[in-house]
């Protein structure tokens, strides 16, 4: 049996699996279920299979899930058309941010970030730093750790208070650059706002890389 053969063998059998699932009125079907059996139809390019059951997703509205799926699949349009579809349906909260600038800064799309994130910033009505610090993450990851700093400081200039591990992912930024004065400052500043996270420690390869550079 050669692959193709075998993939279509696979599909259908999937195919017939969750068809006897959904007419099960006792079984209800989790969003994991319908994203791994859509993939495999895109990987097929079985793509109006796919949409079925996506439609199905989006009933239940497991819109995160369909978008970090799309992320996966580096689909940035459909991880949009998904994020406009959730916008209508629900009130977004931090954790419909956070899986949206992930799924951004998974595919590289950092501008989009930037405007996904100035929107959150508009509407939140606390600030939770994990979301802004998904964007730090994404810059420096890029190498773009000066802009990482210079958001954050603008933040803090704003009255927002970062949580250590702001300072922390700049911290490591600047020391996969080789400047341990800039990761040094940047330490100190996470060590300065531990009051409100006294259990707060830096990871142990970041202190193994400060004494390593410093030698």
């Amino acid at each position: 049996m050669d692959k193709l053969t075998r993939e279509r063998s696979d599909l259908s059998g999937m195919e017939k699996l969750l068809d006897e699932i959904e007419a099960q009125q006792d079984i209800s079907i989790d969003w994991a279920t319908y994203s791994i059996v859509a993939y495999q139809f895109h990987k097929s390019k079985r793509e109006g299979e796919s949409g079925n059951i996506h439609e199905e997703v989006r009933r239940e509205g497991w819109y995160n899930h369909l978008i970090s799926h799309y992320a996966h699949l580096g689909y940035k349009d459909e991880m949009l058309r998904i994020w406009g579809l959730q916008k209508i349906s629900k009130k977004q909260i931090n954790q419909d941010y956070i899986t949206m600038l992930g799924s951004l800064v998974k595919l590289g799309e950092l501008e989009t970030a930037e405007a996904v994130l100035k929107e959150w910033d508009s509407s939140c009505c606390t600030y939770n730093f994990e979301v802004p610090n998904i964007l730090l993450t994404g810059y420096c990851q890029k190498g773009l750790v000066q802009k990482s700093e210079t958001m954050l400081r603008n933040i803090v200039e704003r009255g927002k208070k970062p949580t250590p591990d702001s300072w922390a992912i700049i911290a490591a930024g600047y020391l996969d650059q080789n400047d341990l004065e800039k990761a040094f400052q940047c330490m100190k500043e996470a060590l300065a706002v531990k009051e409100n996270n006294k259990k707060w420690m830096p990871k142990r390869g970041q202190i193994k890389k400060n004494i390593t550079m410093a030698w």
